[in-house]
């Protein structure tokens, strides 16, 4: 609401509470921003970063230039929180400097050396701590992907995104009307002030960059293992403000031909059907038809968590796909065969072959290294999730396979590090469960 009311004040509008209903309703229905914040990821602490930076950008009275420190702060939190927030702090910045211009170089300066000391702080922590100044999923994801391949992964990711999203997209761009009317009569008039935008064109302008460069990351990146738009949610405030102001512009011009209610239960059908196809691939989860994604898989690594607890001893070594949840709630050494805590399957040259593809990419960045023979058994794992994963498959002699209820997994028996006690009287109680 905040971020809406002071975008409504640089564009010399009053408040409006038929807008902020709007804008509250676009936000509590957008179904992936829910579902990250609830699955305990870094989305929604990125997302309201954003939102403040964009805030405290956008408050300031330009007229009366100060430093404000708390910009950079939030944007250095922001970096930590997750380094790619490096790109919309850029971006802030560069709007800081060009609405202030280079007489206040002192001021932007200041607040840039703010956002520099969180970077610098982080680098070196990660040089002196893992070795490296950049993060280790950076190489994981980027490294030895060429870009055209990686491109076509990503718009094959982000494609049933824009499909679905071109209706408050379509909004949104209503929303720069005015400001795209004001800077083409601006450019008929004088060619050469084409770069020279004032408030209301500014203000625009931010919002629609802020929205553009996600989605220009998120397809050079190359996508992204869960089809939620986790990367694309800290944009979709911004896209939603313009939308809102895209169903005033509308609201206007209909209220020249039919009554102002007609004009507001338009618009009101036509917010109703723009987030309605943007939640389209989730509605089965929002009606409660199916569980929320991948939880019920999220429940068996649980239980398999707790089953490890049981059956192995400390010192037992496990080699995982899913590095989270079990190595969360175990206190084993943890191999992770995908490799984001591993630096030498990061490197690796990605599997490019389409043995590691789903969600219209070929190659799914984060998941196409690996080396198994070296996770598994160079490694001397205890336990295994799988013996399988892409173009590869293992064949280990010293491994068994084990199938407790739903969960299988494979143990190397002869390890010291099984408790051979603990792990039999779980096979008879299974056993004993599916007896007739």
């Amino acid at each position: 609401m905040s971020l809406l009311r002071t975008v409504r004040r640089r564009l010399g509008r009053p408040e409006s509470l038929f807008a902020e209903g709007l804008l509250l309703a676009f936000v509590l229905l957008y179904y992936p921003s829910n579902y990250w914040g609830l699955m305990g990821m870094e989305t929604s602490l990125v997302t309201l970063w954003a939102l403040l930076a964009l805030r405290l950008a956008l408050g300031q009275d330009e007229t009366r230039v100060r430093v404000l420190p708390w910009l950079g702060v939030v944007l250095g939190l922001a970096f930590w929180t997750r380094p790619d927030a490096l790109i919309l702090a850029a971006l802030l910045l560069a709007y800081r400097a060009y609405a202030l211009g280079l007489r206040a170089w002192r001021v932007w300066f200041m607040e840039g050396l703010i956002v520099l000391a969180f970077v610098t702080a982080l680098s070196l922590f990660r040089l002196v701590y893992y070795g490296a100044l950049v993060p280790n999923t950076y190489t994981l994801k980027v490294g030895g992907m060429p870009l055209l391949p990686r491109l076509r992964d990503g718009l094959g990711f982000i494609a049933p995104y824009l499909a679905t999203t071109t209706a408050l997209f379509g909004l949104g761009l209503l929303g720069l009307m005015d400001g795209l009317r004001a800077w083409w009569q601006q450019l008929r008039a004088n060619r050469r002030s084409w770069w020279r935008l004032d408030m209301t064109q500014r203000t625009l302008s931010l919002l629609a960059l802020v929205v553009i460069l996600h989605v220009a990351y998120q397809i050079w990146t190359g996508g992204d293992p869960w089809p939620y738009w986790r990367m694309l949610v800290p944009a979709m405030p911004a896209l939603f403000v313009l939308a809102v102001l895209g169903l005033e512009w509308l609201m206007a011009r209909l209220a020249q031909r039919l009554p102002a209610a007609l004009g507001k239960l338009g618009a009101l059908a036509l917010a109703g059907f723009s987030i309605s196809l943007a939640l389209q691939p989730f509605l089965p989860e929002l009606i409660f038809q199916k569980s929320a994604y991948r939880v019920g898989y999220h429940v068996i690594l649980a239980e398999r968590a707790v089953l490890l607890n049981e059956i192995l001893r400390p010192g037992a070594r496990l080699a995982v796909f899913s590095a989270g949840i079990v190595p969360y709630y175990t206190d084993f050494h943890v191999i992770d065969m995908l490799g984001k805590n591993d630096t030498y399957i990061a490197s690796l040259p990605p599997d490019r072959s389409g043995a590691v593809s789903w969600h219209g990419m070929n190659s799914v960045p984060g998941h196409n290294k690996y080396d198994l023979f070296y996770s598994i058994e160079t490694q001397q794992a205890t336990y295994a999730e799988r013996l399988s994963w892409g173009a590869q498959g293992l064949r280990v002699p010293r491994m068994t396979e084990i199938h407790l209820g739903r969960l299988s997994f494979f143990l190397d028996l002869s390890s010291p590090y099984v408790d051979q006690e603990a792990l039999q009287a779980r096979l008879a109680q299974a056993e004993s469960a599916t007896a007739p």
